[in-house]
């Protein structure tokens, strides 16, 4: 079996068992642990059993070349930069379909604040960048990074399984094998993954309990008037791209590997992005 192959078939029994999963965990939803549970159980078991079944050594799998500072501060600053683009492209996608995250805020907050961050910023940003930026973009090295990334983005925007989401979750996606694959560290999405994650769960509290004032929560909302919307994604945009390619160039990656064409699309593969659209268009 080709590596692509496996990481198609991994990718598209994670998305059944997740789907199995969650009809089980369901049942303690009430619990404060909750969340904390659906993490451990949805994400952590599906990793151990892939290096338990492939039995590759995790050094072979994640890429864990130390970051520089200098790449640390900048990869930093891009998790915050790219947030109002991301939310300018959630904005988009919010007004063809439904935003139904907003609807679980006020449920989010009714939980501790430390669960909230373990389990919506430091589980998901080490378990998902684990699974899609290590385990499945490791299986693609053989295909030519661009496309490797494109592909890892959209199968990543897919699994949050709604539509709102699956445009900036995409893109993130993309960004995120970008920087692992120059830096040629997982810890590199890890921090950008956690940085996101929670900012976002800040700028929600703030949104909430209006702690700073009405200006300030404004600036994070693109509701109110395009041409301000348009003006900062723009803006952000170009800092973004700037901050990327200053990464870039301190990496210094010379990349002199052939690859293969080992197909992409195979039946798994298939059989995912039609399962995740199908729920998606039910969801």
């Amino acid at each position: 079996m080709n590596d692509t192959k496996r990481a198609n078939k991994f990718i598209f029994f994670l998305l059944l068992y997740q789907v199995f999963i969650s009809l089980i965990i369901n049942k303690i939803s009430s619990q404060n642990f909750y969340l904390v549970y659906n993490q451990l159980i949805s994400l952590f078991i599906p990793i151990v059993f892939y290096f338990v079944l492939t039995k590759k050594k995790i050094s072979d799998v994640l890429q864990i070349k130390k970051i520089s500072k200098k790449n640390l501060c900048l990869i930093f600053l891009l998790a915050i930069t790219i947030q109002p683009v991301m939310s300018f492209f959630s904005f988009l996608t919010s007004i063809f379909f439904e935003n139904h995250t907003q609807d679980l805020i006020p449920i989010l907050f009714s939980k501790p604040m430390w669960i909230i961050f373990l389990s919506s910023a430091i589980l998901p940003a080490l378990f998902e960048e684990i699974i899609f930026r290590g385990i499945f973009f490791s299986e693609y090295k053989n295909i030519e990074p661009k496309k490797s990334f494109f592909i890892n983005g959209l199968i990543f925007g897919a699994m949050h399984l709604n539509f709102q989401q699956f445009l900036y979750a995409m893109i993130m996606g993309i960004i995120f094998c970008a920087v692992v694959y120059f830096t040629q560290s997982i810890f590199s999405s890890i921090l950008m993954h956690f940085v996101f994650n929670s900012t976002q769960i800040l700028l929600a509290y703030i949104s909430i309990n209006n702690k700073f004032g009405t200006f300030w929560i404004q600036m994070f909302k693109f509701t109110d008037s395009i041409f301000v919307c348009l003006v900062l994604t723009l803006f952000f945009f170009v800092i973004s791209i700037l901050l990327l390619n200053c990464i870039i160039k301190n990496c210094k990656r010379t990349d002199n590997e052939i690859y293969n064409n080992e197909k992409i699309l195979t039946l798994p593969l298939f059989l995912y992005f039609a399962f995740t659209f199908f729920i998606m268009c039910f969801n």
